[in-house]
């Protein structure tokens, strides 16, 4: 997929979930989102996919959240929510995510990463319905590459005027 061919979706609903800082730094980059809220994996997946939001995953890899969106949290979202995952493809069970995809129990997902790179010929996703797989290629929509570029021309500005912003230690 040509990367001029990623739509920015103005004005959805998204609900983020991740861990502390890596879940604010989407809702910096989602202007164009109604952010509904944050939540952690610690959270009752019931409150993250019941809300009628379209929930994106934004967690650190860990040993204790492989699978950690199942059929059991796949279960609560309404079926006209899709699933986004831009973190780690070691988080969704996969198999459970197609099955859900393709008796409609859920809109699509759209899927920055699987849990294993590039993905096996028999990997269900591949074929499942609705479900948009992108080689980590995600964030490069137009408009995303527009606002990166003045957020660096901002950025050298800021640090030559001596008031450097968003300085990573």
């Amino acid at each position: 997929m040509a990367a001029d061919r990623i739509a920015t979706h103005t004005g959805a609903t998204i609900k983020i979930t991740g861990r502390g800082g890596i879940s604010l730094i989407y809702d910096s980059a989602l202007t164009n989102w109604r952010v509904y809220g944050f939540a952690d994996e610690n959270a009752s997946w019931n409150s993250i996919g019941n809300t009628g939001t379209n929930p994106a995953t934004h967690f650190i890899g860990t040993t204790d959240n492989q699978g950690f969106i199942n059929k059991k949290s796949l279960s609560f979202m309404k079926p006209t929510a899709y699933l986004l995952n831009t973190s780690r493809g070691g988080l969704i069970n996969e198999k459970d995510l197609a099955k859900y995809l393709n008796e409609g129990k859920i809109a699509g997902a759209g899927l920055d990463v699987l849990s294993v790179e590039p993905p096996n010929k028999t990997n269900p996703l591949l074929t499942a319905k609705n479900c948009v797989i992108t080689p980590h290629i995600a964030w490069s929509s137009l408009e995303s590459r527009q606002k990166l570029l003045a957020d660096l021309v901002e950025n050298i500005k800021a640090f030559q005027a001596g008031k450097p912003k968003n300085v990573v230690s």
